[in-house]
């Protein structure tokens, strides 16, 4: 029911949480294509220089690896999703090496489950904003693309500490 609220990106890698989910917020569980819900979580972008422009900043970007199969999978690059990257073009990519290991903060083991919530921007208004002001560049079915907040909060499969690792807004 709620798949159809999520970036493109993002379908068929989340498990919906239907419970929790509504038109406005889609929650789900990371879970690769080969069935597991176990992931190791890589992060870069979360410096910020003053002297550099808000297009010059290297954006946020979350990688999840599979603890079982290797593959790897693109959760979040704020130069690419949400209003900020998808609609205004703010940030640049961090370079794939840039990104580091997320530790658990309680007992350093690297294997999570994870939660992630996706604030689904107004239909209505991206097409009066970015489809009618801009219809050589947006459809009406971007709108799910342009989501105004990302969150992902991961529990650690050791010893079950929970951390936000992120929680965003792109609006």
């Amino acid at each position: 029911m709620f798949k159809e609220l999520l970036p493109k990106h993002l379908r068929g890698i989340l498990d919906i949480d239907e419970q929790r989910s509504d038109d406005g917020c889609v929650y789900g569980f990371v879970k690769c294509s080969c069935g597991c819900d176990r992931v190791r979580l890589k992060t870069a972008g979360f410096e910020y220089d003053e002297k550099l422009s808000y297009s010059e900043q290297t954006g946020v970007m979350v990688m999840a690896e599979c603890s079982d199969c290797g593959k790897k999978i693109l959760l979040f690059d704020q130069a690419k999703h949400g209003y900020d990257g998808f609609v205004c073009g703010d940030f640049i990519s961090a370079d794939k090496d840039q990104l580091t290991t997320v530790k658990c903060a309680e007992c350093g083991a690297d294997i999570f489950t994870t939660e992630t919530g996706i604030e689904v921007e107004d239909r209505d208004q991206f097409i009066e904003e970015c489809v009618n002001e801009f219809p050589e560049k947006f459809k009406e079915e971007d709108f799910t693309e342009a989501f105004n907040r990302f969150t992902l909060t991961a529990k650690c499969e050791k010893c079950g500490h929970t951390d936000d690792i992120i929680n965003l807004e792109l609006a």
